[in-house]
């Protein structure tokens, strides 16, 4: 921590009251409080990450997650089609989604479990649906 203090100017990237905590994976926590503290903490992971990168440190950016049943899905969709409509959709990046295996149901038609950020399962479920392939 101390070598990113050093090289990593907080007042520069916006980020003022930043509190550290200790997880419960003996890892350290930033809290970022206020207006835009996802797009502060993604710039900040991003920064520690080229500054640690090789070290054998994870730089991670945990945030809250939902998990959202997507039904009505036919043979031609991939998993990676679904993907891609709740990124669009979202408005989050790929990484932060997890997927389980399409499964079918008794009417030919399939559904899955996907895990994405909860701001982002916000703006899918307030759409209604969302258009995949």
């Amino acid at each position: 921590m101390v070598k990113a203090r050093s090289k990593i100017d907080l007042g520069a990237m916006g980020i003022r009251d930043s509190r550290l905590k200790h997880a419960a994976s003996e890892g350290i926590l930033i809290k970022i409080p206020g207006k835009d503290r996802a797009m502060k903490a993604d710039d900040l992971a991003s920064k520690m990450d080229g500054i640690f990168k090789g070290k054998g440190i994870h730089i991670g950016r945990p945030s809250r997650m939902a998990e959202l049943r997507v039904r009505g899905i036919d043979v031609s969709v991939s998993t990676n089609n679904i993907v891609d409509a709740i990124v669009e959709t979202g408005e989050c990046v790929r990484e932060d989604i997890r997927i389980r295996q399409i499964r079918d149901s008794p009417f030919s038609q399939g559904s899955v479990w996907v895990k994405c950020p909860a701001l982002a399962a916000k703006k899918v479920t307030k759409a209604g649906s969302i258009r995949v392939g």
